[in-house]
Formats: C-alpha cells, structure tokens, sequence
C-alpha cells in the first residue's frame, strides 16, 4: 500500500506545486546546506526524507531488527561524514542505496548475534544462515553497479523510494516519458547481463515490487540516527564498524553504487508499452506483470560460508584468520573484550578480526611496514609501528588516527604500551637503548641512551622498562628517571628476543636463539634458573596471569613449567600449527589473552588462535597454514594434494575444498617444494630439510590409506648438489621417470625399467621440467642460457632454444605441453620489456604475447595445449587462447601471488595456489572452449617465426 487517502492527497499537493514532499526544501538544497554550515535541520530533514529506503535495504538484508537498525545508522553517520562525496547531488538516493547495502553486509559480517557462536563451540566451520543476507543480492547488485548512474538511479527512486513518473522525473531533470524510458533500458540490460552468467531471471521482479519503502519505521530510529551522526549518543560496535568500514572505502577510492535490484524478471517491464511521444499521466506507477515462479541463483560460497570469485567452484583453505599477505613478519593482539584480535602485517594496514568466526570486521590505514602492534587495556587505544609510529583511538565512531609520531626516532624494533597507557615504549634497531614517548600525544618524554634492542617490555607496575641488548643481555630501566637499573645476563652469544616478567614483577623470563628458557630476579639481576627450551627458532614466553604457571610457546607446542622456570608441571600440548620448527617469520607476534585463556600468533601472513590449557587450534579448521608451494590433481581429478610449508601434504576434494587426508612427513621441520601425483595409489614430494645439517628428502604416501609407501629414494651413487639451493630435480606425472640434477649433467632414472641414463653431460643444469606425458624433458643451463629439450625414452637431444633469461635466474619460467609439442617461456623482448614465448617444437611457428608488467611467476598448459594460463605477483591468473594469441580470462580472487598452478587431466579445472595460504579451483568452462581434450587445429595461424 503507498499510504493512507490524506498521504495521497499531501503528494498530489505537491505535484500540483512542483515540490516534492518534505519541508519544502529538494535535497539537493538541503545537502548543500548541511556541506556548508552543517546545518542539524538540513540533515534531519534528509534523514526524515530517505529513512524509509535505507530502512527497507537493511531489512531486506538482514533478518536480525537489531542488526538491521546498526546498518541503518551506519549509513546516516557515513552520510554526516562524507556528505561531499555526492556529486551531482540527485544522485544520493542512490548513493544512500549503496552505503545501505555497504553497510548492512559488514554489519553481517560483525554482528556476533548471527550465529550466536561461542569460542567453545567452533571446532568446525560453519556457513552463514541461507537467507540471513542473501547471497543473490551480491551478484545482481554487481550488475546494477554498471549500469549508466542514470538507469540504476531511475530503478532506485521508482521501485525502492516509492516515487511515481512525476516524482522520480523532477528529481532526475527529466520528462515522465524518460523515466520509463530508463526503467525499461534499465531491465532489459540487467535480464542480458544476468543470463550471460548463467542465472536465470524468471519472474523475479515480483521481488522488487515488493522492496518498495518500508512499512514501518520503528519509533524514533531516524532521530537516533541523526544524533549519533552529528556527534552525540552512542551505538553498537556493529553500527561503528560498519559506518568506518563504508567510509573508509569512499575515501580510498571512487565509491561505486551497490545495486539494489534483488532479481530480475524475464519478461518486459510494462514501461515499454509508455507512449515516448507524449507524458503519461502523473500518477503513473511502474506496473510489472508478475509470475509465482522465482529462481535463487545465489553465488557460490566455500565451505565457510565466504564467497567465491567468479569462476571458482571451491576455495581450499579458507579467507578467515588469513590477512592475505606474505612474506609477512607481523603482530597480533587481543582486544579487552575477549572477542576481537587486532593485527599487522608488514603492510600499511591494520586489521581487526572476530574472534568466534576469523572475519575480518575492518581495515584501517597505518603506518608503513607496519610489523608491531599493542593495545591499551582499556581497550580504547591502538599502537601501531612501522616505519611511523601511529596511535589509533577507538571511538564510538569507529577508529579514528590520533597522532603521529615526529621524525627522528630512526629505525625501530618493537613497542610496548605502559600498564595505565600513558606511556609508550619504542625499541630500536640502531638507535639509542629505548624513547619513551607520551602515549596520548606521541611527544617524546625521554631518551634511554644504551644500547639498541629487539624488544621491550615494562614490568606490571610501569614503573621499570625491560629492553634487550645485542650482547645477550637485558636491562632494566627505571622509567621516571631514565637511568639504567640494573644490566644481566650476557653470557651466551646468542640474543635474547623474548622476556616476561612475572605478574608480581620479582622475575623475568627470558628466552632467545640458544633455546634456553632463564629465570632472573629483578631485584639483584641473579639467575634463579636455566633449562633447555624449546627447540624453535623464537619461542615465546608468558606467565599466566595468575602467576603460577610459566608458559612457553613453540614448535607446536606448549609447555607448562613452574614459575621459577626450572621444571615442567605437566607434559606439553600439542599446538598444531603453532610456530612450527623453522617458521618463515622469525620474530612474528604472539600475545596472551587478559585471562590467559588463548594465545594468538601471527606467522608468515596467517593468523591462529589456540587454547592455552589443551594446545587445541580454534577457528576455521581443515585450512592451510602457509604459502602453496606445490599442488596436483588426482589422474582422476576429484582429488587435489597440496604442501603449505611445514609437517605435511594434504589432499582435498576438488569440487569442493572439503579436506580428506593429511599425510604427515617422516621427520620435522621439512618443507615440500614439489609434489607429483601419478596414481589413486602414489603421491611424492621432494622435501628440505634444514637440520641437523641441510639435505633433500624423497617421500611418497598412499594418499588412500594415508601410509608412507618404500620408493626408491634420491640415488646414492649421484653426486649432491648444494644442500642449500633447489636441485633440478622433477618427477613425471605417471610416476615413472625421475630427473635429478646435481650439478653436472642430468641423471635420468626410468622407475619402470630401472635404468639410469645421463643426459646434458658437462651442463650445469638448475631447472629441470617433464611434459606431461613423461616423454619430454626441459632443461635450463645458466652457464649456457638455453633450453633444451630430450626425448626421455632415447636420451636424445630433441632441440636447443636460446632463451634470454634474467642474468641472475636460476629457475626461468618454463612449461612443457602434456604431449611435449609445445613449450612456453618468458624472455625479453626484442623492443623492451617482457614477453611469453609459445613454440612447436616441431615446426617454426611461434605465438608471442606481451607479458604483464607485474613478475610473471608460473605458467600452464591446457591438456590440449590451446590454452596458456600465468601467475603472477600481482595475484591474478591470465589466460590466453594460443590460437589467436589473445588473454581470454583473467581470474581474480587471490590476495598475494600466485606462485603454482595445475590443469586437471581432463582440462575441466585449472588450480592455483597463492602466498595467500588458498588455493582455487577455477572452471575452465569460462575459457569460451567446448572441451579441452578436443583436438586443436593447426597452429599455422600463429603470428611470428622463431628468431
């Protein structure tokens, strides 16, 4: 209904006057009196205007009153905050839409009422509540984005604002006639769009009838509104959020609309029966013959409940507790509300995270590389360091920057925030000892004239400041003075990079490179106890907080010892994943929750959170916990193994990213740099170890029964190559040929036959490749620069291409099609720059493409070799149809490099794994080929000859 008889009668009233309802002001004029005098009436008056269509988007949005009056508000403070973004000002209804929808999917995002999901009770993930916040929305609102501002504003006003011909055309400058020209244009190309991807759009306008103004506004929202966004009240942490989140992202960029359309019809909108010769009477509305039928065709979700990018059918692993970026040497640490982490990444962003699910609420700016970070106890300030030093209040509002601090601290290592958060506490690399600054305004208080650090701590009182030295040896800072109290320790060689002190402030734990865990006492700098530690590269000390227990953190493990630190008192924990040996990010952050109940770590670009008392992980479980380093399809491509790092390999299923089976590695600290997986019955891995002295493993699993299976391991009778560089080592896809470099010439070991064949004799050869169907083998001499190519079966030389590589590259950029016809390699251009090379080996044809100005970093052949897929650093798979030469697909969803990539046997799905710590699955249905193990055509259409 649009409204009771006198509604109608005030609207006809100001048709006949030619002013829209409201205070007799057009909210053009009224924006423009808020931008310039922020005048409260102006605002209120627009508020009051477009309450019901911001209060219609964020209920359709969100099932839950509450989380929907969060959005409603968020949106009306990002108005009051960015008010001069809205340009040409007849464009805010829509730009309103789009900040509702912004804002409602974060306030989802954040609101812990969803799901009701305590820590206690996440061991396995979960999806979002199907219809909570529709999924259709997503895709349909993409398409309404690009659509001219002038046909998503028109669907804006007539079907969500509940404006009439008349109405929406003195709004937008226009005849009635155009209006529902607009419309009809607007659905036409929105029914197009649709069915290009695949959703069917049948009947569905019934849908945006009914999106109309919302009925009921719930009592005094709108004048809530106004005040919390004029400065004054307060809100929820799902408004603020949100509110920060939307502006944030209008001030990084051009905001673009978020459509509202919540379907589509397949049949013409009644507008096109409008006779475009002459207005139609003003009390037209939109009339749109309705069908019962309507379709969901949500977008595709991972097993989390997060979305996919277009084109992927799963994500292995998962986006949650994953900030995405890598190498990263970065910090974590818990808010005191026990439900948000906050961290850093050696970016120049600061994230925070919800505790229960691992979603990231919100992103903020910081300072460059931005490696450290502390939180006040009261919660209400956030201290980021990078190569700045950034404080971060924690307002109602959403986290607003504080101070900066002034040039000439130099090179800094760490930061500490004084227990009352009046001072903070800055560690240096080259500098002085420690500078304490005021934390409320970044002004330097004082200067610790010593010895520079790596870390720093104050003691639970505030009243001294612990600091390491590069002698092994820390000391102590009285802080009201600045004068040195009192130095200890010095005795090994190898730095101390963790201390704690005791929650009564009478010792301090120290740890360091040598892996011995010390106690000392303050008071006289004597050493109460010593023992053996962890053996890790950091590990990580706390006392709890009540001060009976001494925890100490690594390896993937956690143990418990008394205060004194000379015995355990009890056996570890396991901790699966926790700085595991050899960890990437020497120097990642670790924190211990207020009530010592969680300990959360930072390592190589992933979060994780685990239980103190059990060592038990929570968060989304079943996900990868590093950078893909390797993965391959099953011959019969259900299956995908991937290596992440450290301690195993992992299956999954394909379809689905659902994880299968772990299998382990025989002995620790091993990191997997190629994996091959030629039967349901094999997969191998070469492996590096660092320790006890650095060496190569070969080892292979029945990925069925998930057992160590007896192979023939690396051949004693070859020489080793350096223990320390990746050996030109590759296994064929069948598992029948193994190809080992180690220094001199190739050994080619046929598994089958058991025979041994030495090929490129006197070659120093660092890269080493076999085509798909194991009867090709490419080779890579620096010493030469060149490729060659072998016949494996004969040991023959099939053919020798220059190839101008990077001066210093050990391993190029090279890929053997399945049959060994084709080959694929970047080289430099004849006029500049970078190009991706495509040759038959048999014949002189040559396609070329220009590379991406980002590294191009891996590359893929189709089965049938008609297709080329790269990786690169950007984080983006392109793939080029060889036949024309032309990028085809470009495949966005990563969030850092991407560093691997694999078709499955049958071509239907190209793999690509990231530094993000995800894999995707991608259906190559959207490369536009009918079958990729169809025959290809000759290539002679092929531009260019081999030079």
């Amino acid at each position: 209904m649009r409204g009771t008889r006198q509604d109608l009668i005030v609207r006809y009233a100001h048709e006949f006057a030619g002013t829209p309802p409201g205070d007799g002001c057009g909210p053009g004029a009224l924006l423009d009196r808020f931008v310039a005098t922020r005048d409260e009436a102006a605002f209120r008056a627009l508020v009051t205007r477009y309450a019901p269509l911001v209060w219609g988007v964020c209920r359709r949005a969100l099932s839950s009153h509450q989380d929907a009056e969060d959005a409603f508000q968020a949106t009306f403070i990002v108005l009051a905050r960015k008010a001069d973004r809205v340009s040409p000002r007849e464009m805010l209804p829509g730009w309103l839409h789009g900040v509702a929808r912004r804002a409602a999917q974060k306030v989802f995002e954040v609101s812990g009422r969803r799901r009701e999901i305590l820590v206690d009770a996440i061991p396995e993930p979960v999806s979002d509540a199907p219809g909570s916040c529709p999924d259709l929305s997503g895709v349909l609102d993409e398409e309404l984005d690009r659509l001219p501002p002038k046909l998503k504003l028109a669907v804006v006003l007539c079907h969500l604002q509940g404006r009439t011909y008349a109405e929406a055309g003195r709004e937008l400058g226009c005849s009635i006639g155009a209006v529902a020209a607009r419309l009809e244009k607007a659905m036409a190309a929105l029914r197009s769009r649709l069915g290009r991807r695949g959703y069917a759009p049948a009947g569905v306008l019934a849908m945006i009838l009914m999106a109309g103004p919302a009925k009921a506004l719930p009592p005094g929202l709108s004048a809530r509104a106004v005040e919390l966004a004029l400065g004054g009240g307060s809100s929820s942490i799902g408004a603020v959020v949100a509110a920060d989140c939307v502006a944030r992202a209008l001030g990084s960029s051009k905001f673009k609309l978020i459509g509202v359309v919540l379907a589509v019809a397949c049949v013409g909108v009644a507008a096109a029966a409008v006779d475009r010769r002459s207005d139609p009477p003003g009390d037209l509305r939109p009339a749109f013959p309705v069908r019962s039928e309507i379709v969901s065709a949500a977008p595709r979700v991972d097993r989390f409940g997060d979305p996919l990018p277009d084109g992927a059918v799963a994500r292995v692993g998962t986006v949650r507790f994953r900030p995405g970026q890598f190498p990263s040497n970065g910090d974590v640490a818990f808010l005191p509300d026990g439900r948000t982490l906050v961290s850093v990444h050696a970016t120049g962003g600061v994230r925070f995270w919800d505790l229960a699910s691992g979603k990231e609420t919100c992103h903020v700016d910081g300072p460059r590389h931005c490696s450290q970070v502390a939180v006040s106890r009261d919660g209400a300030r956030v201290i980021a360091m990078g190569s700045e030093v950034w404080a971060l209040d924690l307002t109602p509002a959403g986290p607003r920057l504080r101070w900066k601090s002034a040039p000439g601290l130099g090179l800094l290592s760490s930061i500490a925030l004084a227990p009352d958060g009046r001072t903070l506490a800055c560690g240096t690399a080259l500098g002085p000892a420690a500078y304490l600054l005021d934390a409320s305004t970044g002004r330097t208080v004082r200067v610790l004239e010593g010895q520079s650090g790596s870390r720093v701590t104050f003691s639970p009182d505030g009243t001294t400041l612990a600091t390491g030295m590069p002698t092994a040896a820390v000391g102590l800072w009285d802080v009201g003075t600045g004068t040195l109290v009192r130095r200890f320790g010095g005795g090994s060689a190898a730095p101390v990079t963790r201390f704690a002190f005791s929650p009564d402030g009478t010792s301090l734990a120290t740890t360091g490179l040598d892996r011995t865990v010390r106690v000392w006492d303050t008071a006289t700098g004597n050493l109460r106890a010593s023992a053996p530690g962890v053996e890790a590269p950091d590990p990580f000390v706390a006392y709890t907080p009540d001060g009976r227990t001494l925890l100490e953190v690594g390896a993937e493990q956690i143990r418990y010892r008394d205060p004194a630190g000379a015995r355990d008192l009890r056996p570890a924990a396991v901790a699966p994943h926790l700085n595991p040996l050899w960890s990437f990010s020497l120097g990642g952050g670790k924190s211990l929750s207020a009530d010592g109940t969680l300990l959360a770590a930072e390592d190589g670009g992933v979060l994780g959170v685990w239980r103190v008392a059990t060592g038990e992980e929570i968060g989304p479980a079943g996900a990868l916990h590093g950078q893909v380093l390797a993965l391959a399809f099953s011959p019969d491509g259900r299956s995908l193994a991937t290596t992440a790092r450290f301690s195993h390999v992992q299956l999954w299923e394909a379809d689905t990213g659902a994880p299968i089976r772990r299998l382990p590695f025989r002995e620790p600290g091993l990191t997997a740099y190629t994996l091959s997986y030629p039967s349901a019955e094999r997969v191998e891995t070469l492996e590096w170890c660092p320790e006890p002295a650095p060496h190569w493993v070969l080892t292979g699993w029945n990925p069925g029964t998930g057992e160590a299976t007896e192979r023939p391991g690396i051949p004693a009778a070859l020489a080793r190559p350096d223990p320390n560089l990746l050996p030109a080592y590759a296994a064929s896809a069948d598992g029948r040929w193994l190809a080992w470099g180690p220094g001199d010439g190739v050994a080619l070991i046929d598994r089958t036959a058991r025979a041994e064949t030495r090929i490129a004799r006197g070659e120093p050869v660092s890269f080493a490749e076999f085509s798909g169907d194991g009867r090709r083998l490419v080779c890579y001499g620096k010493r030469e620069k060149a490729l060659s190519v072998w016949d494996t079966r004969t040991g023959a030389l099939l053919a020798r291409l220059p190839a101008n590589f990077d001066a210093q590259a050990e391993r190029p950029l090279v890929a053997l099609s399945r049959d060994g016809s084709r080959i694929a390699y970047t080289r430099k251009a004849p006029g500049g720059g970078d190009e991706i090379r495509v040759e038959e080996l048999r014949g002189e044809t040559v396609v070329r493409v220009a590379a991406p100005r980002q590294t191009t970093l891996v590359l893929a052949f189709s089965p049938d070799a008609r297709f080329l897929a790269a990786g690169g650093e950007d984080g983006v798979v392109r793939v080029w149809d060889l036949q024309t030469g032309k990028e085809c697909r470009r495949l966005e969803g990563h969030t850092s490099r991407v560093q691997v990539l694999a078709f499955s046997p049958d071509g239907r799905r190209l793999a690509s794994g990231s530094a993000d710590s995800t894999a995707l699955v991608w259906d190559t249905a959207l490369f536009g080929q009918k079958a990729l193990t169809a025959p290809i055509p000759s290539t002679s259409q092929a531009t260019g000859r081999r030079e």
